[in-house]
């Protein structure tokens, strides 16, 4: 389960839906990861998906996020 903070939307024009601030709050899930998440949710307009991105990264931006993980 999640626990969903501040939402932010930066980049609608370049598909990004929502960065959120999470945090994990199942009771094994938040002992073992209890520090704040990353979720860039993205929707690709080729491929017509939305795609969930979860990160601890802070330090760039939706977009970067989202390229850094699409093609994995």
């Amino acid at each position: 389960m999640l626990h969903r903070g501040t939402y932010i939307c930066d980049d609608a024009d370049a598909g990004i839906l929502s960065d959120q601030t999470i945090k994990l709050k199942g009771p094994k899930s938040k002992r073992l990861y209890p520090e704040k998440l990353r979720m860039v949710e993205y929707y690709d307009d080729e491929k017509h998906m939305v795609f969930v991105f979860i990160t601890n990264n802070f330090e760039v931006s939706a977009l970067e996020i989202v390229y850094l993980y699409r093609n994995r």
